[in-house]
């Protein structure tokens, strides 16, 4: 009597469900997903699985757009059990980091009510933490080895670009991410489909920028047929990224016999967020949170945190003011807004936080507050990555303790010969050492790494060249641009690069 009662309510939550998601996504984002289910199902069809019944993956960051896969992807499992009685298993995966607001966890939880999950036997919420995988739960505090590896990877990226915004913050988290898919992928006995939104030509030049970015890494090219041969060149390339950063890197991955399809459901549906307002505000209680809300990101705050650095770059190593360095930013992040189609609303609320110097004064103490609180970073170590002064050799070294730590400043020729050293910190310079890592938030580990490797750039505002794994995966990102900037107070505007989100 117990499991009929239960089946019951299972079966009138699913049902309630698809009625509500059909009136929010309206009859034709309903018939796409109609589509997408036929397809799925012929998909499945060719699929051989020792399971009774398919599953499939889909990623979930928590933002505007994924929050909408997740809500089509339901109402596509929804009507191939009303259509054809067939039942598949829903797996939807978040890989979080430090940089993912308590926020975007709420929304999460908040979608996952409204789509009728919990206690539904078909679908699993797991929550990835590096290689550890729980059951989500919005509480479950975020372990600190990863907030510890994701400031590492955040210092030790921008001290070699002087904290431009892509290389410090997206190269290790977009690496995580295809990593997050094969635990995901391969977690209890696997699936038979992961689900993307990506369209068939975004795969192609995906697939062919990852078979470039291998050659020119000297790595072995594959074809990348399948799910396994495309996570595994990744995975080389992740391999060789952290080598260069950090003089390590995860070991390659095992994926065992993990063999899923892609199927993407970019064809059946749109993404413009204004075509399904209601069913992100209303059903999904989707909410744009000030900091998860950042620029092109409704699940990370750390694209203000980019403004900031570009900002703290601006006043304290350019000399123009932190006010121009942030203009700058907002003037390339909101251009990508537009290109990515945001609604007006969202892009003319994201001028309004920057439109004023109080504006401004306001966003820079709440990421400075963000940047202590999210990955331990202080203001002092901020400006020190802008400048990237241990980098190739201590290039800008004399720089930077000229202007921000005048103390240390005669004792340069010390640091430097403790920085070049591989023997342990003697008494003597224990101090020195200390000090040195209270003003950058790196062991001296790490900044003996920095003093042995390339800068991307020589200068500021100069664009990275082809010859270090940040400048190779830069050259083909498309996240960056040209913005009218100066290299000093007196010098003329011209165009320089600039990357972010």
């Amino acid at each position: 009597m117990l499991r009929k009662t239960m089946d019951a309510r299972i079966e009138h939550h699913r049902y309630v469900t698809h009625q509500r998601l059909r009136h929010y996504l309206g009859e034709k984002n309903s018939a796409a997903a109609m589509r997408a289910m036929e397809r799925l199902r012929a998909q499945l069809a060719r699929t051989a699985s020792p399971r009774e019944h398919a599953r499939v993956l889909l990623a979930y960051g928590g933002g505007k757009d994924s929050s909408y896969m997740v809500a089509f992807a339901r109402l596509v499992q929804l009507l191939m059990a009303e259509t054809h009685g067939q039942t598949i298993q829903l797996r939807v995966i978040t890989n979080r980091h430090a940089g993912m607001p308590r926020a975007v966890l709420d929304n999460i939880a908040r979608t996952y009510d409204a789509l009728a999950f919990q206690g539904d036997p078909d679908v699993e919420m797991l929550l990835l933490d590096g290689e550890r995988v729980s059951e989500f739960s919005a509480d479950l505090p975020m372990p600190a080895e990863l907030i510890e590896r994701n400031r590492i990877d955040i210092l030790m990226a921008g001290h070699r670009c002087y904290g431009d915004g892509r290389p410090t913050f997206c190269n290790a988290c977009n690496l995580s991410m295809v990593s997050a898919f094969a635990i995901g992928a391969a977690h209890g006995d696997g699936v038979d489909v992961v689900i993307t939104g990506d369209s068939l030509r975004e795969q192609a030049a995906y697939l062919a920028w990852v078979r470039r970015l291998a050659r020119q890494l000297h790595l072995p090219v594959r074809q990348l047929r399948d799910f396994k041969s495309f996570v595994e060149a990744v995975d080389g390339i992740s391999s060789e990224y952290f080598a260069d950063i950090r003089r390590d890197g995860p070991p390659r991955r095992d994926l065992g016999p993990a063999q899923p399809v892609f199927f993407s459901i970019y064809q059946d549906t749109a993404y413009e967020v204004a075509d399904h307002w209601d069913l992100l505000t209303e059903f999904l209680g989707f909410v744009f949170d000030d900091l998860a809300f950042s620029f092109t990101e409704s699940d990370c705050a750390n694209p203000a945190l980019m403004a900031h650095l570009r900002g703290l770059r601006s006043e304290h190593v350019i000399g123009t003011g932190y006010d121009t360095g942030v203009d700058e930013y907002v003037t390339f992040a909101t251009n990508l807004m537009r290109v990515k189609k945001f609604p007006e609303t969202l892009i003319e609320t994201m001028h309004r936080r920057y439109a004023t110097p109080g504006g401004k004064r306001l966003m820079h103490r709440r990421i400075t507050d963000y940047a202590a609180e999210a990955f331990g970073l202080t203001a002092e170590q901020l400006v020190c990555l802008v400048y990237s002064p241990f980098a190739q050799g201590g290039r800008h070294l004399r720089r930077y303790l000229s202007a921000e730590c005048p103390a240390l400043s005669p004792m340069i020729d010390e640091i430097r010969g403790l920085l070049a050293s591989d023997r342990p910190v003697s008494d003597e310079f224990a101090g020195l050492a200390r000090d040195l890592e209270r003003q950058s938030g790196l062991s001296l580990r790490h900044l003996r790494i920095l003093y042995r490797s390339a800068l991307a750039a020589a200068t500021p505002g100069e664009a990275a060249g082809p010859t270090t794994p940040i400048g190779l995966i830069l050259a083909d990102d498309p996240h960056k641009g040209l913005v009218l900037t100066r290299n000093s107070p007196v010098a003329p505007y011209m165009l320089g690069p600039i990357s972010g989100r």
